[in-house]
């Protein structure tokens, strides 16, 4: 494989992964919004309990959205410091992990990908998997699940 070719599936990687980020970000401002706009026209009647109680909840899922939000801003953040012209020597944010297990992009936490007809899972160095990975090189083995694996391509 290329440096060339390598650098375009790293790039294709990270556009995915920063396009999935905005969408969870814009959806999170706009749950939030909703639930803040529903929790301020919430009105007042003579059954009292009812209004503070509706009011709660819409706070409340106001809350978990801002929350939503956080967590997506800060994913994204951690995607715009990865340089996808870097080729590390040992795995760490930004690398492209390929294994007997399947390929790795170290990233987010995120589902399957696909680039150039190959799936390309992107993992979060929090998640297990991304923690057994982090400072292995190409040719190491790795023990996760019970099985043995290997690292076959590292950039």
């Amino acid at each position: 494989m290329t440096s060339d070719s390598t650098i375009a599936i790293k790039k294709q990687l990270l556009q995915i992964c920063i396009d999935h980020q905005l969408k969870r970000v814009e959806h999170a401002r706009k749950a939030m919004d909703d639930a803040q706009q529903s929790a301020n026209s919430e009105e007042r009647s003579t059954a009292g309990d009812k209004y503070d109680t509706s009011r709660a909840m819409s706070q409340n899922v106001r809350n978990m959205n801002a929350k939503q939000l956080q967590e997506a801003l800060k994913d994204l953040a951690t995607l715009q410091q990865i340089n996808p012209q870097i080729s590390p020597l040992a795995v760490c944010v930004g690398s492209v992990v390929k294994t007997t297990a399947g390929n790795y992009f170290i990233a987010i936490s995120g589902g399957p990908y696909t680039v150039l007809k190959e799936t390309y899972y992107s993992v979060s160095t929090a998640a297990p998997l991304g923690q057994i990975l982090l400072g292995k090189k190409a040719g190491d083995t790795f023990l996760f699940r019970g099985k043995t694996f290997s690292i076959s391509a590292l950039f």
